[in-house]
């Protein structure tokens, strides 16, 4: 492989993205199994622990990174002029939040909120975390879910710490499970907080990984057509 080699190509993460995708796959029967054994009431209570000062406040400053902290996160790469990380990013979060607001306006449905308080009269059995505004419609799927799972499907693919590492698949793996834990934690914030149902931020997880993977696979099959294009080289010839 020459030096003309994409950036893409030199520090791409297989064993991270296998490891990520799987923890998806099992989430997603897990998620769908839940769904289809109970109620919405009841699973969204049962999902909702005990609140505490500490997991309030965790989670109502964790879930707001997809309003902010991620976006920033995806121009960084911009300063060490690796571009092409910042237009995976961008092209992903773009896909993503086209069909998240298509399907929003499409069905508008009631936030958890707005849904007791419709069945039940009120949502006093809903635990709120002060300081937090709660919306009352466009439910369904969560944007900040989808921004969460396509963030990091793009980034254990594309920014792997383990290029040169002694034990390179087992940091692999850790490197995917953690980014699964990151994504993981910001869709469970979006029902700790009841801005989202679980099959909210089921189907918001599904559209952000699938956007970033849509993107991976057309951003890489622009390089390899690059790559097959481009005249090869004296140098290169004699290499």
């Amino acid at each position: 492989m020459n030096k003309h080699t994409s950036h893409i190509a030199h520090h791409a993460c297989n064993s991270s993205l296998l490891t990520f995708l799987t923890c998806c796959v099992l989430l997603w029967i897990a998620e769908g199994y839940l769904l289809l054994s109970y109620p919405t009431d009841y699973l969204h209570l049962a999902l909702q622990p005990q609140h505490t000062p500490f997991s309030d406040t965790f989670f109502r400053y964790y879930s707001s990174f997809a309003e902010w902290l991620l976006y920033l996160f995806m121009l960084l790469p911009l300063a060490f002029k690796q571009w092409r990380l910042t237009i995976s990013y961008a092209i992903t979060e773009g896909i993503s939040a086209l069909i998240v607001q298509i399907i929003k306006h499409s069905w508008n449905m009631p936030r958890p909120v707005t849904w007791f308080t419709e069945q039940y009269g009120n949502a006093d059995m809903l635990q709120l975390v002060e300081g937090v505004r709660i919306n009352a419609w466009h439910s369904f799927p969560s944007g900040h879910t989808a921004t969460f799972f396509a963030f990091f499907t793009i980034t254990v693919f594309l920014l792997c710490p383990t290029q040169h590492a002694k034990h390179k698949n087992l940091f692999e793996i850790i490197w995917g499970l953690s980014c699964f834990i990151l994504a993981l934690t910001g869709g469970y914030s979006r029902i700790y907080l009841s801005q989202h149902f679980l099959l909210d931020v089921f189907v918001g997880s599904v559209i952000g990984t699938l956007s970033a993977l849509f993107t991976l696979f057309l951003i890489r099959n622009i390089s390899t057509k690059k790559l097959q294009n481009k005249p090869i080289s004296t140098q290169d010839k004699e290499g």
